[in-house]
């Protein structure tokens, strides 16, 4: 019992970041409440939560961090200004841009003008000054290249392909491989052109040799995050979005698996695109046991997400597996299958976890988790042993490969470390 209500504890202030409308409530007995602050969304309520929102509520892309760590170092949020004096809430002490206080008015002409002299002296990235200068060099060159355009901060959103990057399904590093066709791990102009992008090299390639690396990419697209959060927008997912998760992202680019994540599209199931391409390669050094659970799991996730928009699938199954509950455990996953395991018998069931998500305060049901308990149930005894869950666990690790959005901080993590965490559940049976 202890075990369980040592993740409760754990879990209720993950939970206070992951949902901003819930309170912190007493997580153990005996324990004193804890509190945190809360922000209210501004959604639409024709529309889902943007996969850029459900990475903003679950991950840091931090550097070896847990999850209460991940929580603490939030509250350095870049001090970048807002032309529009949108009022600003923070969210976990993540900037969280609300929608404005009156009406945004016809966007004038001299707005990236505006934004150049006002983030070259007003701007701070943490650990990144060189995303401030960025910024400032965009706002300069897509000022020229959107001189003739009545709406220059939308034509140069277009301009930069700033959808295309970020609302990829597989995160600005879906888009990267998609382009990068002869698998250079650099962009050529024919490669830019082909989608609709020409005008991207003489914004990303910094040292004029006619080609964008991803470290260039990677640099560009900090600079977009900095520059476009502090431009007046109608668009609803750049307005709702941290400044923050816009730089993780863009360093998703770059990171160590970026050459396995799945090349997909906005109209294309990356689901399915993720299970046809670990049926042909297995990234090393996972075991084709792995890959084949991966496929298993990518393909229930084609019939879980079933009806969602392409564009939207990834974001839907990251809110299916929450893979953030065992890899950003600060017990690693073995502290989730412990408090799971309330009986002690080394296994678990559909019951468990319902339990336990019933004695965390405000966490959201899991619909799917009967699906999840049935696909990782291999013998079909209707639980999960150890050596099932190391099972599955690994295969979505090699998930997380092709689709890093699922989980960005697990992710970021070199998929050796992903599969080690894995191993602890059923190493500690064995101890």
């Amino acid at each position: 019992m202890t075990q369980v209500w040592t993740f409760v504890c754990a879990y209720a202030v993950f939970t206070c970041s992951l949902w901003g409308h819930v309170d912190c409530e007493q997580c153990g007995p005996g324990t004193a409440s804890a509190s945190c602050s809360s922000a209210s969304w501004v959604q639409d309520e024709q529309e889902e939560t943007s996969l850029l929102q459900v990475h903003s509520q679950t991950s840091t892309r931090g550097k070896g961090l847990d999850v209460v760590d991940q929580v603490s170092t939030r509250s350095e949020t870049p001090d970048v200004r807002l032309l529009t004096d949108q009022p600003k809430q923070s969210l976990s002490n993540n900037l969280m841009v609300k929608e404005a206080a009156q009406p945004i008015q016809i966007l004038s002409s001299n707005l990236l003008v505006k934004a150049s002299s006002e983030l070259s002296v007003n701007c701070s990235v943490p650990d990144d000054p060189d995303a401030c200068s960025k910024a400032v060099f965009l706002a300069d060159s897509l000022t020229k290249l959107t001189v003739a355009s009545e709406n220059m901060v939308a034509k140069a959103a277009e301009v930069a392909s700033l959808h295309a990057w970020f609302r990829n399904p597989a995160g600005p590093g879906g888009f990267f491989n998609v382009m990068d066709k002869d698998e250079s791990q650099s962009l050529s102009a024919s490669e830019l052109s082909e989608h609709g992008a020409s005008r991207l090299m003489e914004l990303i390639d910094i040292d004029n040799d006619n080609e964008c690396s991803r470290e260039e990419c990677r640099h560009f697209l900090r600079g977009c995050a900095v520059l476009f959060k502090s431009l007046p927008t109608l668009d609803k997912v750049l307005l709702q979005t941290p400044l923050l998760t816009l730089l993780y992202e863009a360093d998703s680019v770059t990171m160590e698996s970026s050459n396995d994540v799945v090349a997909t599209g906005h109209s294309s199931n990356p689901f399915t695109a993720a299970a046809s391409e670990l049926a042909q390669s297995c990234p090393k050094p996972a075991h084709r046991a792995s890959c084949d659970t991966a496929v298993g799991l990518a393909t229930l996730l084609v019939n879980l997400t079933a009806g969602v928009p392409p564009n939207h699938m990834v974001e839907k199954g990251s809110s299916i597996l929450t893979l953030w509950n065992w890899f950003q455990h600060p017990e690693g996953p073995v502290g989730l299958f412990n408090a799971l395991d309330r009986h002690q018998q080394g296994a678990f069931t559909v019951e468990d976890f319902d339990t336990l998500i019933e004695m965390i305060p405000g966490a959201p049901k899991n619909d799917a988790i009967p699906a999840l308990v049935a696909f990782a149930d291999t013998d079909k005894d209707k639980s999960i042993s150890r050596a099932e869950c190391l099972a599955y666990l690994r295969g979505c690790a090699v998930l997380l490969q092709k689709l890093p959005m699922l989980d960005l901080v697990s992710a970021s993590k070199p998929l050796p470390d992903v599969l080690m965490l894995a191993k602890s559940v059923k190493e500690v049976a064995n101890s």
